[in-house]
């Protein structure tokens, strides 16, 4: 019985290894899937602006933020859920390796109804939910 405490703790700290290598697991998946996709495709879209085609022309303007982000992300990194930070980073790096690769973003998704986009950015999207949702949780003391 009095191995309960002990038990306990290693069985956080085994979820917590779980999770992050889960975490960094998917933050590689994101990254090859969508650059494979993008190298894939014929007919790539050029998107010379940011998340969903927006601020075109602003390339360089947006390797300069996206280097902001990744430090301000890898700071904080011990703050924020670890599937969050490994979807949003995945997403910032694979559309900034388009970025210094090629002086623009390939986007290959394109709905007709909403501007083109590709899984980076889908990425990015769900990783700023996250922690946005993150952020509005209150904290259990």
């Amino acid at each position: 019985m009095n191995d309960s405490p002990k038990k306990v703790k290693n069985m956080s700290t085994s979820i917590t290894k779980a999770k992050t290598i889960g975490a960094v697991i998917l933050f590689f998946f994101i990254i090859i899937f969508d650059q494979i996709i993008k190298h894939s495709i014929e007919n790539p879209i050029r998107n010379t602006g940011s998340l969903f085609g927006l601020f075109q022309g602003q390339t360089h303007a947006f390797i300069y933020l996206s280097f902001i982000a990744i430090g301000l992300l890898l700071i904080f990194f011990d703050k924020i859920n670890p599937f969050a930070l490994s979807i949003l980073l995945s997403g910032i790096i694979s559309n900034l390796i388009d970025r210094l690769a090629f002086g623009y973003v390939i986007d290959y998704i394109d709905l007709r109804i909403w501007p083109a986009f590709n899984i980076a950015d889908v990425a990015i999207t769900i990783g700023v939910l996250m922690l946005f949702i993150q952020l509005r949780t209150p904290c259990k003391a």
